[in-house]
């Protein structure tokens, strides 16, 4: 009954229309923008903040294919420290924990844990089906990656 009624309310409502097109106010820029944003998609791909997360994804990648190829990652790698954040919240992750975790495959999660390993962030063993599972060696705080 009542979703019969929720139909009709929608079914009822007028569409909203839309105010008056907002055009880019970048200077000498024309273009039309989407959702009455301030800068088209030209000028939003020319900001300071889009640039930085743009180089922190281009990092990320790069990251990624050196634990494809399995070399180990420094103490202020991008994924060195999302993995310690994760541990931070768990204290306990599989390699297949880490994956889900974090958009790695296994193989890489695997590398990416020995890397932990080698900084002294964690210890690694086997579980009894013999997955590898790395347990946080720091406690509530997360480790100073600044030191060597």
């Amino acid at each position: 009954m009542q979703l019969k009624s929720m139909r009709v309310f929608l079914e009822d409502k007028e569409p909203q229309e839309s105010g008056p097109p907002v055009h880019c106010s970048e200077p000498g820029c024309n273009k039309a923008t989407r959702h009455s944003k301030p800068h088209c998609c030209d000028h939003i791909k020319q900001m300071t903040y889009v640039k930085n997360v743009e180089g922190e994804l281009q990092r990320r990648e790069k990251e990624k294919r050196q634990l494809t190829k399995e070399r180990r990652l420094g103490k202020k790698s991008h994924l060195v420290g999302e993995a310690l954040a994760v541990l931070w919240e768990h204290q306990k992750v599989t390699a297949p924990g880490l994956t889900r975790h974090i958009d790695l495959s296994h193989q890489q999660s695997t590398v990416l844990l020995r890397s932990l390993a080698k900084h002294g962030y964690v210890t690694l063993r086997r579980n009894k089906r013999g997955v590898l599972t790395a347990t946080a060696c720091f406690g509530e705080q997360l480790p100073n990656r600044d030191l060597p």
